[in-house]
């Protein structure tokens, strides 16, 4: 384990799941050094995001371009920073330490000259989550992944969408920010969402971004009434509000897995290609729905047909028996 230091930089990740799954490595250095000021670079789409996680003292942003590299830079040298444990493994994410002369900067090789960094750290085994990797990075690599905590504040609630106390609510997350490699066909999201609100008198929330405005409203709109599309039109801390008031989440692997998750939410999250047990959602009471006769792959291109085929063999009758039983536990509950 690393020793302590009073400030330390974290170049975070710059997709959703990601920063997610490198959260409990950021609450375990937290836990051991509970005087250390932890200090997050980070793109400004994921700024809210950490607005909500208690254990950053303040967020760095990194804008586009070279205005933004400099920006960056100057809030660094102004901290202080003597160490930084770099997530990503791209190029900038390092240069940005490098440039502001951060002394200690540890990560893994990437896509990058190895001295840009002054550690470097071996990849973990194939087998391990990926929030074991960050906790690696960070010298931990033995600590248990903690469960990723959220401060959601008072975020939209059920009187914000016309909701009933009560009323039991599925979220259904037809995207990906990825893209196609990762998206479930949304006529199987549509054929659930039925046979859950038809048949089961849920009511269905169709949520995602503001790129997935009209995937959300055709998945509403073919699920019928009692579905409600809310893509595009949430904050990502109204987002996380939603996400805990239902009572599962339909998804993808995908950011807003991660995100229902770590507002204790159980997910149904269909995987093709890539990896459950790499970028699963942590915790317990998900269920994970893939092929077991499927090689993964960590290599995956955003428009992949072996992958977008693989989606397509997951019939909806699995996913929606998936959600019969964490509703029916609910129940029992």
């Amino acid at each position: 384990m690393n020793s302590a230091v009073d400030d330390i930089l974290i170049c975070s990740p710059n997709w959703l799941g990601d920063s997610i799954m490198c959260m409990p490595a950021i609450q375990a250095y937290k836990k051991y050094h509970p005087t250390c000021c932890v200090r997050l670079l980070v793109k400004p789409h994921l700024q809210a995001l950490w607005k909500m996680h208690s254990d950053i003292e303040s967020v760095i942003l990194l804008g586009d371009g070279l205005g933004g590299m400099r920006q960056a830079v100057r809030a660094i040298k102004g901290y202080g920073t003597r160490v930084a444990f770099i997530f990503p493994n791209s190029f900038r994410s390092a240069c940005v330490p490098l440039l502001a002369r951060v002394e200690d900067r540890i990560g893994r090789p990437g896509h990058r000259p190895s001295k840009m960094l002054t550690r470097v750290i071996p990849p973990c085994s194939r087998e391990s989550h990926q929030a074991s990797e960050y906790l690696q990075i960070v010298g931990l690599n033995e600590h248990e992944v903690l469960l990723p905590e959220l401060n959601l504040g008072a975020n939209v609630g059920e009187d914000d969408i016309s909701l009933s106390k009560g009323e039991r609510v599925v979220g259904i997350m037809p995207g990906a920010a990825y893209g196609a490699s990762k998206r479930w066909p949304a006529d199987r999201f549509i054929a659930v969402g039925r046979a859950l609100t038809s048949d089961h008198g849920c009511r269905a929330l169709v949520l995602g971004n503001r790129s997935e405005t009209k995937l959300c409203e055709t998945v509403a709109t073919g699920i019928g009434p009692q579905a409600i599309s809310m893509g595009g039109k949430t904050s990502l801390p109204q987002l996380a509000g939603l996400l805990h008031r239902c009572n599962l989440v339909i998804c993808n692997d995908s950011g807003g897995m991660h995100l229902a998750a770590t507002v204790r939410t159980p997910v149904v999250a269909v995987f093709g290609i890539t990896d459950p047990t790499k970028t699963g959602p942590i915790g317990g009471n998900h269920r994970l729905i893939f092929r077991k006769d499927v090689s993964h792959s960590r290599e995956l291109s955003r428009n992949s047909k072996h992958a977008m085929s693989v989606l397509s063999s997951i019939k909806g009758e699995e996913v929606g028996r998936a959600a019969m039983e964490i509703l029916e536990g609910q129940a029992g509950s």
